[in-house]
């Protein structure tokens, strides 16, 4: 099975688990925690993905570090995960529930590329705009700066890619000018 599928099937059986139990909010925030924690210290990481290591010495290491600060419905659900040896698809877990939980809520993800920096008001008005267009509750807006573009931006969601950089626009005016 590719590494999406059993992802994708862990996370949606744990997200359910924990709507049903109402422990959906502490559940999201302590997959962000052992993600951060993963993404932070590669040997734990390495150590939990070492083949060699008994699934049992695993389990308490992890018991040892996240037992005081994870709920139990996580703690089995990470015994889970080590039990059935899929440990490399933590991160990947712990990605699509976070992808879940968005959904859930109605909160939809920006990208927003820029030649320059713009001020807060013209940003609000993008995200207010993308926010009516999508029907969303909210929207959760990064940001990054391309002098490439030379000047406009790029807005990326996941439903659909809005491109006014001047870059696009000259490269458009350009190509009708070769064609005639």
């Amino acid at each position: 099975m590719n590494q999406s599928k059993i992802a994708t099937r862990y996370a949606k059986a744990a997200f359910e688990l924990a709507l049903e139990k109402n422990e959906h909010d502490r559940f999201r925030g302590e997959m962000k925690t052992l993600s951060k924690v993963l993404v932070q210290n590669s040997r734990l990481s390495e150590y939990l993905n070492n083949t060699v290591i008994k699934d049992s010495h695993k389990i308490q290491t992890i018991e040892k570090i996240f037992s005081d600060a994870f709920s139990a419905l996580t703690m089995d659900f990470i015994q889970l995960i080590i039990n059935n040896d899929r440990e490399n698809h933590i991160p990947a877990i712990c990605r699509h529930v976070e992808k879940l939980f968005k959904q859930h809520e109605n909160i939809h993800s920006l990208k927003l590329c820029l030649a320059h920096e713009l001020d807060d008001n013209v940003k609000q008005k993008i995200s207010d705009a993308v926010k009516h267009a999508l029907d969303a509750n909210s929207i959760e807006m990064e940001e990054s700066i391309d002098e490439n573009i030379i000047g406009g931006f790029i807005l990326k969601t996941e439903e659909f890619m809005y491109d006014a950089s001047l870059k696009t626009q000259l490269a458009k005016i350009k190509q009708q000018l070769t064609d005639k």
